[in-house]
C-alpha cells in the first residue's frame, strides 16, 4: 500500500506441502509481498515482491 515502507504480518496456513498466506487487500492501490523462510541449522531467504498486483481503480 505504501511501496514498501511498512510490513504487516499475516496468517499463514500449512495444506499439506504448501504454505498459503492470506493477504487483505486495499480498497485502492497495490500490493507488495515479502516472504521470510529458515531452516533448523540457519540458512534463510527472503523474497519480496513490489507491487506485486493492483487493487482498484
Amino acid at each position: 500500500m505504501d511501496d514498501g515502507i511498512t510490513w504487516r504480518a499475516v496468517p499463514v496456513v500449512r495444506t499439506g506441502e504448501e504454505w498459503i498466506a492470506l493477504v487483505a487487500n486495499p480498497r485502492a492501490g497495490h500490493v507488495s509481498l515479502r516472504a521470510t523462510a529458515g531452516d533448523g541449522s540457519g540458512a534463510g531467504v527472503v523474497q519480496t515482491i513490489m507491487r506485486a498486483w493492483a487493487v482498484g481503480s
